[in-house]
C-alpha cells in the first residue's frame, strides 16, 4: 500500500506528541527557529495571527517550545514562512532522519 502525504502527516503528528523533544531549539542569539523564521519576514505575532488565525498566545508557546502546533497550524506557519514541513519539524527539534522528502504525488 502507497503510502499518502496524509499519512506522512498523521505519522509526524503521532510521533511529535509521543516525543520528548519539545525543548526549544536556539539559535546563537537565544532566538528559537521558530521565531526566526517569523521574523527574518518582518512579521509581528499579530501579523501572523491575522494572516494564519492561530492565537498570538500559542505563537508564544510554539516559540518558546512549550507546545507543538496541529496538523492545520503547522501547514499555515508553513506557508506563511515559506518553509517545508520537514524544515518546520526540524526548527521544533524533531528528528525527521529517515523521512523522504516531499516528492510529488502520482496517481
Amino acid at each position: 500500500m502507497q503510502s499518502t502525504a496524509f499519512d506522512f502527516l498523521r505519522q509526524a503528528v503521532d510521533f511529535m506528541w509521543s516525543s520528548a523533544c519539545m525543548i526549544e531549539k536556539k539559535l546563537d542569539n537565544g532566538k528559537s527557529l521558530l521565531r526566526q523564521f517569523r521574523e527574518e519576514l518582518g512579521l509581528t505575532r499579530p501579523q501572523v495571527r491575522q494572516y494564519t488565525g492561530i492565537a498570538e498566545r500559542t505563537l508564544v508557546d510554539l516559540e518558546k517550545g512549550k507546545s507543538i502546533p496541529n496538523v492545520e497550524n503547522l501547514v499555515a506557519l508553513s506557508r506563511l514562512y515559506n518553509k517545508s514541513l520537514k524544515a518546520m519539524l526540524e526548527a521544533m527539534k524533531i528528528d525527521v532522519s529517515g523521512i523522504p522528502d516531499d516528492l510529488p504525488i502520482t496517481n
